[in-house]
């Protein structure tokens, strides 16, 4: 799946890698570490702390719009 990430380019590339990793929990839990909502959240936000500490060279993190993706997580609680 990280190959996938690499070919995002659009909204529509992100919204297909969403539902390949939805398909892919479905398909192979017993490979994710983290199988419950809380787990999974927990584990996104260690790893933004850890990578932007070490400075992770594919990511500009001055330039990310974390209010979009906040609300795109939190608008997974409400939407259908």
């Amino acid at each position: 799946m990280m190959d996938e990430i690499h070919k995002i380019s659009n909204k529509d590339d992100f919204i297909a890698f969403l539902n390949a990793l939805a398909d892919d929990f479905q398909e192979h839990h017993k490979e994710w570490y983290n199988l419950t909502i809380p787990e999974y959240l927990m584990s996104v936000a260690n790893w933004v702390e850890d990578a932007s500490e070490i400075n992770e060279s594919e990511i500009d993190w001055e330039h990310i719009d974390f209010k979009t993706i906040a609300k795109m997580f939190f608008m997974g609680k409400l939407y259908e």
